[in-house]
């Protein structure tokens, strides 16, 4: 009976520890996630603030119509 309640005891407190390990694995991944996302964030306001395209490639915004000139 003893041998029984010490089982029940040690699982209980096993899935206690289970149960914290997994709050705090979720706390750090979204921390983590969040602190990728402001990164992320941060880059491209940057490449927006000097026109790059996520290729690289500089490019231009035009507003209204853009007039070609025909050779």
């Amino acid at each position: 009976m003893e041998r029984a309640k010490e089982i029940a005891a040690t699982r209980r407190a096993i899935l206690e520890a289970q149960e914290e390990l997994r709050s705090e694995s979720l706390q750090f991944t979204k921390k983590q996630r969040e602190k990728n996302r402001q990164e992320i964030m941060r880059q491209i306001e940057y490449s927006r603030s000097r026109n790059i395209s996520h290729k690289g490639e500089r490019y231009s915004l035009t507003y209204g119509y853009v007039l070609e000139l025909r050779p």
